[in-house]
């Protein structure tokens, strides 16, 4: 019964090594192409935004979302 759960203890180990080597060996760039369109919209679709964003986050814990998220939107 030892040797069993150290067995799976042992594979349980190698698979968590492979993994943490894949993600420490692949880096990918963030996409720094999101929130770049805003000034392509038409005018109506601009206000629209500003109103909708600032109405969609009313709740007391996220009324400052909307700045923190007004490059990514």
């Amino acid at each position: 019964m030892k040797c069993v759960a150290v067995a799976v203890a042992l594979v349980a180990g190698f698979v968590c090594s492979d993994a943490v080597k894949l993600r420490a060996s692949v880096r990918q760039e963030p996409d720094t192409a999101c929130g770049k369109g805003f000034d392509n919209l038409v005018k109506g679709s601009q206000d629209y935004y500003r109103t909708a964003a600032v109405e969609l986050f009313t709740h007391p814990s996220h009324t400052m979302d909307n700045a923190t998220f007004e490059a990514e939107f």
